[in-house]
């Protein structure tokens, strides 16, 4: 499966850190699992960046 684009991503992040926003409600708006929101917003609390994690 490929990546979700960093465009998507950053989008998604966006719309997590507005005022009274649900990670249910952006999910269903952007079409993604809230799992992927959540591994997400790790990621970039872990690592500082969006980008998609280069796997091999």
């Amino acid at each position: 499966m490929k990546p979700y684009s960093l465009d998507l991503r950053t989008r998604v992040a966006a719309a997590c850190e507005q005022v009274g926003s649900r990670q249910q409600e952006v999910a269903a708006r952007f079409g993604v699992s809230v799992s992927f929101i959540k591994k997400l917003r790790h990621q970039q609390r872990k690592t500082g960046s969006l980008a998609p994690i280069a796997v091999s």
